[in-house]
């Protein structure tokens, strides 16, 4: 099998992977606009067209983040602990901009919302296009998403089939720290969960968050107002 085959092969097959996400999140929204408000041809078509771009961003950004990660991985001594780390940056940055975002708008002033959105680029370039078939927002567009996608492609296809060199220490001296058997359990336990950043994603937002939040809520107010918020019947 030739190497462009195999290269192409596993690009789609993770284009089609992010379609998903994608799709579950952003179709419904064109659909919706389509049949209350536009009902258009074109602004479907508009809107299938920037659905069919989004996920090339993401494709490009993952090939671009393994190249540097392998690049890293003789040079630094736990490469996927970097990955958690940087995961987990990424997404509290992410938290946290939306958050200052959102509650800075009054949702009761126009002008405020659409301030709001003029700050949303370039979600507002393909809003734009979709909306209104407004060319030079879907040329920012098409540049933000297919530009990484093929810086991608390229840097992964460099680092294709080679053998990845993994980082060496160079003491000399052995290290011995003796642990009971539940010490060194929970010690493997713990390098193995934060040496996967799927791992710590997934879970830190739902059990460790929330337990975080808790305790914080309780250490901070006497667990008075978790009583108040358990005896209303909203929550």
């Amino acid at each position: 099998i030739k190497k462009s085959t195999v290269i192409l092969s596993k690009s789609v097959s993770k284009y089609l992977f992010e379609t998903i996400p994608v799709a579950a999140f952003f179709l419904p929204f064109v659909v919706v606009y389509f049949v209350m408000v536009d009902h258009t041809v074109g602004m479907l078509l508009r809107g299938l067209f920037i659905f069919l771009l989004m996920p090339m961003f993401s494709v490009g950004i993952s090939y671009i983040l393994n190249f540097l990660m392998f690049k890293l991985s003789n040079r630094i001594a736990k490469p996927q602990m970097i990955t958690t780390v940087l995961s987990l940056v990424l997404l509290f940055g992410f938290m946290y901009l939306n958050f200052s975002l959102s509650s800075s708008v009054d949702m009761g002033s126009t002008d405020a919302v659409l301030s709001y959105y003029d700050k949303l680029k370039p979600s507002v370039w393909g809003a734009e296009f979709i909306v209104n078939g407004d060319i030079v927002g879907m040329v920012y567009f098409l540049l933000i998403a297919v530009l990484p996608f093929l810086l991608g492609v390229v840097l992964f296809t460099s680092i294709f089939g080679a053998n990845m060199r993994k980082w060496r220490s160079k003491n000399k001296t052995l290290t011995f720290t003796q642990r009971t058997p539940m010490q060194a359990l929970y010690r493997k336990e713990f390098k193995r969960y934060f040496g996967c950043s799927i791992y710590v994603v997934n879970t830190i937002i739902g059990p460790l968050f929330t337990i975080a939040i808790t305790v914080l809520l309780l250490i901070s107010t006497g667990g008075g107002e978790i009583n108040e918020m358990l005896n209303d019947p909203t929550i």
